[in-house]
């Protein structure tokens, strides 16, 4: 599919200063771009809001990670209702549209997987999550 082929590189500020590759990954939201002519300066501008807030992003993946289970490092999709909870997203999109939202980001297309609390998110996933979430939230 043609929206795979456009991607967003997102890594560490703190290890772009050591000039090291590790810990970066990237983010599939090509099919949230608006127009064509300016895509280039809509993803410059999604990777330079992401690396403004990687840390604290990190240490709230970090926090809802450990809910279930302390030793935990994945996010479950159960921890993530609990942040939307938690920061009143819910109030601005209901929790099913919200979760159709999250599949669709996560592009799951079994219908079981599509509604199962225990599905698990990396955190490059996460952030994927919640730019199309915000999409959805200040862009409609």
């Amino acid at each position: 599919k043609q929206w795979y082929q456009r991607r967003v590189r997102v890594s560490s500020p703190v290890q772009n200063v050591a000039k090291t590759s590790q810990g970066s990954f990237q983010l599939n939201i090509t099919p949230l771009l608006i127009d064509e002519n300016d895509e280039e300066e809509e993803l410059k501008q999604v990777h330079n809001v992401l690396l403004r807030y990687i840390t604290l992003l990190r240490k709230v993946y970090n926090h809802y990670c450990k809910l279930q289970d302390p030793d935990s490092g994945v996010l479950l999709r159960m921890e993530l209702w609990k942040l939307l909870k938690d920061s009143g997203i819910y109030l601005s999109l209901p929790m099913p549209h919200a979760d159709n939202i999250i599949s669709n980001a996560l592009n799951i297309e079994c219908n079981v997987e599509r509604s199962s609390p225990f599905t698990q998110l990396l955190f490059r996933e996460f952030l994927q999550v919640l730019v199309f979430l915000a999409t959805s939230m200040y862009c409609e």
